[in-house]
């Protein structure tokens, strides 16, 4: 009886086994179609390396960069100092009689998808060096993957007394309307999908690096992500107002509010630059509530704002894209556009003799 059981399971097994193999072969063979049609209907797409740039809880920050690393966004290489900073070390020695610019954002700010000359506070360095006559001048990139404006102003509080800036450049990103946690922001942290992620990144490296960089896998993600945000931005881009979008109107006025205080106390020469997504310069929309609530609070604040819209709408229509081919962060064109109207913005402004 057993006999004919195990007879049985194997010649069952012997019927299904080619099948399988047939679907695992048909199977990668339409993927490796599909990966070969993305990239030529795509082309441009990034790839990806190990190690990304990796943060730590940080009490009243939430997280940071961990100093002294190496790594990478995508596949361009990052250099974050012993600040915790993305570039270069920063220039503490009290001989120093040139300009500091400090400039505070997001993941726009910092460089997602770029190398480490590519990021507008480095090629902001090298124009208002030639604006002031050479001078000396030092623009620090303190901009932070995911930061919201909140963690940004908390972040000035904490180096604007280390680092004494003549100039703070705070961008704003229409993903910075935020509300700050009310709980354990570092705890809020540590349950953050990124954490997930490099916990896996870590256990199973290749495994990781080969699905990242699948042009199919990044498609797929685009497309779900969009998906997930579009009712807030579309709300947004429309001028349309709920409750909570209200809330966080007012809680982003309160922080460009502290901004304001923060530059009477230390003091400094503050300047806002508000960042459109590629939605917004792709389609127009007139009834936006961003970057037009943002400027109009400035403006009430006395703050002085910038809005780089029309320069990226000039740039794409001649054919010069301000953004990554697979990704909403910007492109070298893009970082060069934002440190072109920061500079302009900073005409003006002297350099120390």
């Amino acid at each position: 009886m057993m006999g004919k059981r195990v007879k049985g399971r194997l010649m069952l097994r012997s019927r299904w086994l080619p099948q399988l193999c047939l679907l695992a072969v048909s199977t990668f063979f339409a993927l490796g179609l599909g990966e070969l049609a993305v990239r030529m209907a795509r082309p441009g797409f990034p790839g990806f390396a190990i190690p990304q740039t990796e943060h730590r809880p940080a009490p009243g920050l939430g997280y940071e960069m961990i100093p002294n690393q190496v790594a990478y966004t995508f596949a361009s290489k990052v250099t974050i100092n012993s600040a915790g900073l993305r570039g270069p070390e920063i220039r503490l020695d009290e001989g120093f009689q040139g300009r500091r610019v400090l400039c505070l954002g997001d993941s726009i700010t910092y460089g997602v998808g770029v190398d480490d000359d590519t990021p507008y506070p480095r090629q902001l360095e090298r124009l208002l060096g030639d604006v002031w006559g050479g001078a000396p001048v030092e623009v620090i990139n303190a901009g932070v993957q995911r930061y919201a404006t909140y963690q940004e102003i908390d972040q000035l509080r904490r180096l604007a007394g280390k680092l004494s800036p003549d100039i703070v450049v705070l961008g704003v990103y229409i993903n910075d309307l935020k509300l700050r946690p009310k709980g354990n922001d570092v705890r809020e942290y540590e349950l953050e999908r990124e954490q997930a992620a490099s916990a896996f990144r870590n256990r199973f490296p290749r495994v990781y690096l080969a699905i990242k960089n699948l042009a199919l896998g990044s498609l797929a993600r685009e497309i779900l992500l969009s998906t997930a945000s579009s009712g807030s931005a579309e709300n947004i881009f429309k001028g349309e107002s709920t409750e909570r979008s209200e809330k966080k109107w007012a809680a982003h006025q309160e922080e460009l509010r502290e901004f304001y205080r923060l530059a009477e106390t230390h003091p400094f020469r503050p300047l806002v630059v508000t960042i459109p997504s590629r939605h917004q310069v792709v389609h127009d929309f007139p009834n936006s509530s961003y970057p037009a609530r943002v400027l109009t609070a400035c403006q009430e604040l006395g703050l002085p704002a910038i809005d780089v819209l029309s320069r990226f709408k000039s740039s794409l229509a001649e054919g010069l894209d301000p953004y990554l081919p697979w990704d909403n962060h910007l492109s070298e064109v893009g970082h060069r556009l934002v440190a072109e109207a920061i500079r302009d913005a900073l005409r003006e402004v002297t350099a120390r003799p």
